[in-house]
């Protein structure tokens, strides 16, 4: 079987070799879920990884208040649980398709059995939780010092940086987004999401397409990230 033609950025199959890639894929049955489903809850046992192979899912968390927190969106070529299956410890979050989605099912003995056959995919493995570490990091020191609105605009310049696709309007986010969405990854209401991307598209730095996010010009978003005196809009 094949590799991914397309895996999404940052993704595992970014660092796997179309042998490694076919080997993965033939590791468990496929399964297809429509959009908005539950895949995995957390706080439930670790008993098998999920690998993307078409579609987005979104990964979220709750804490004893019942707030959410968006940690991040997983396309193709990414494997979810991976971290919760090293440690065999129950799942940390919640993952639910944003869209019609298709995996493949890897139990967590098959893929801890991999990881000893397979190097390649080991090293592979720990540069994409490294990836996700680096990312976690980046926004959470840039959400420290700024308002809602730069916030919202550095979320979205992140996104349309790995996940754009050049249209005539500009780069659309492939993502499915809600404003919801976008609140519960920048730690703010969905009012102030809002009125954040009212500003945004006042000032022509970000539009919409057929229900997706489109910024029509990354050099004008990291210009208006750049005039904070805080730092740089680097993500």
């Amino acid at each position: 079987m094949g590799g991914l033609l397309e895996p999404a950025a940052g993704s595992l199959f970014t660092y796997l070799s179309p042998e490694d890639q076919g080997f993965l894929l033939g590791l468990g049955p496929r399964r297809r879920h429509p959009s908005d489903e539950l895949l995995l809850r957390q706080g439930d046992p670790t008993e098998h990884l999920l690998l993307i192979t078409e579609g987005w899912v979104r990964i979220s968390s709750s804490n004893a208040a019942g707030s959410e927190l968006l940690t991040g969106h997983r396309g193709p070529g990414h494997l979810i649980g991976e971290l919760a299956a090293l440690y065999g410890s129950p799942r940390g979050a919640d993952v639910h398709t944003v869209e019609t989605v298709e995996l493949v099912v890897i139990t967590r003995d098959r893929f801890l059995a991999c990881l000893h056959e397979r190097p390649t995919v080991t090293i592979a493995l720990v540069k994409q939780m490294a990836d996700r570490v680096t990312e976690a990091e980046n926004m959470r020191r840039w959400f420290a010092v700024h308002d809602v609105t730069k916030r919202v605009a550095a979320s979205l310049l992140h996104m349309a940086e790995q996940h754009g696709l050049a249209g005539p309007a500009g780069l659309v986010i492939q993502i499915p987004l809600t404003q919801q969405d976008l609140a519960n990854h920048v730690g703010a209401t969905r009012r102030s999401v809002a009125r954040a991307m009212t500003t945004l598209r006042e000032q022509g730095l970000i539009a919409a397409v057929n229900r997706r996010h489109v910024v029509p010009s990354l050099g004008k978003l990291r210009a208006y990230l750049d005039e904070s005196p805080n730092g740089s809009a680097s993500l």
